[in-house]
């Protein structure tokens, strides 16, 4: 069954389009993911399917109703990237709709705890949520959502902020979600590995508009211009190489399968050379992930013949190097 149809949707803040999707059909039932750089628009996107804001243009149908929604918190929960936390304790933060729900105190006590155990939060139970970190924030998020047990679940960068092994909890919960085959999940990230690790169901949302194909080492970027090229620099002392009609702001993306490693520098007509340190490795379909440090993380594809025969090791030096012509601009 269709859960919600897109047609048509453009989303304008102020003057600026920054959502275009002509068409987009959602499943009930099923995980997806919403992966793009900051500013894609994939928080946008969120909010209209959340209906917590309207498309400028265009329509979004959901199942058998139209919009507005009757009673549409009983059927999904948004955790949003910055969530509110009201002024009370961590335990009355996460209980709250379950309160507005008029479930018995009793049962309350025995749906959270379970979950706040899990995350981390019982021992903060009574905290007041208002001095929590950044990252506890969002754990109070995921908990309140998780205890409502709602069929559609909207996930805004569920583990921003939060610790590595809290990232790996958070996650785990995540994934229980999707074996709960009367559930949605639609949740957003700009970590492709990660949105891997749920679901093949993936949108690439880039500049506002859905992509074909997925885009690796994404970045926004002034181009300039620098010789019959255009020049970029992505960090402080880290400037790229890539070839454009003209100087602009753009999103640019460089295929990790476009870049070669080499223990040594290599001399040739690519623009775009760096030294490197490699800082993790990691599997995905049957090629090797490495993810190398030039002053900013960038994912390289490799072999797996290729890294075995080159018996490459984290923090190891390498040289990385493509052509300019290997960095896709967006405008």
């Amino acid at each position: 069954m269709n859960l919600y149809e897109i047609k048509n949707i453009k989303k304008y803040y102020c003057d600026t389009l920054v959502l275009d999707i002509p068409s987009l059909t959602i499943e009930q039932g099923k995980f997806y993911i919403i992966y793009g750089p900051n500013g894609a628009g994939k928080t946008t996107l969120l909010n209209l399917l959340g209906f917590l804001d309207k498309p400028s243009e265009g329509e979004i149908n959901f199942g058998n109703y139209g919009f507005p929604v009757d009673n549409l918190n009983r059927k999904i929960t948004s955790v949003m990237q910055t969530p509110y936390i009201f002024k009370t304790t961590v335990f009355n933060n996460i209980s709250q709709g379950l309160i507005f729900r008029s479930v018995d105190k009793k049962k309350i006590v025995q749906i959270i705890k379970p979950v706040m155990e899990r995350l981390g939060l019982w021992e903060l139970r009574n905290k007041n949520g208002s001095v929590l970190s950044a990252g506890e924030k969002k754990k109070v998020a995921i908990a309140r959502s998780m205890v409502l047990d709602t069929d559609i679940i909207l996930l805004d960068e569920p583990t921003a902020n939060l610790d590595k092994g809290y990232i790996n909890i958070a996650e785990d919960i995540i994934y229980s979600m999707i074996n709960d085959i009367n559930k949605t999940v639609i949740m957003t990230t700009h970590d492709l590995n990660q949105a891997y690790k749920f679901t093949s169901d993936i949108m690439y949302l880039v500049n506002g508009r859905i992509e074909p194909n997925p885009l690796w080492n994404v970045f926004f970027v002034n181009l300039t211009d620098c010789g019959g090229v255009k020049a970029a620099e992505l960090t402080n002392g880290v400037k790229i190489y890539a070839v454009a009609e003209k100087p602009c702001r753009a999103t640019v993306s460089i295929d990790p399968s476009d870049i070669i490693i080499s223990r040594q520098n290599i001399y040739s007509s690519a623009l775009n050379s760096f030294k490197s340190r490699i800082v993790s490795i990691a599997e995905l379909k049957g090629l090797i992930d490495l993810v190398v440090d030039i002053g900013i993380p960038l994912h390289v594809f490799i072999t797996k013949k290729s890294f075995f025969d080159m018996r490459l090791n984290i923090d190891e030096e390498v040289f990385v190097i493509f052509k300019a012509s290997a960095v896709k601009v967006y405008q």
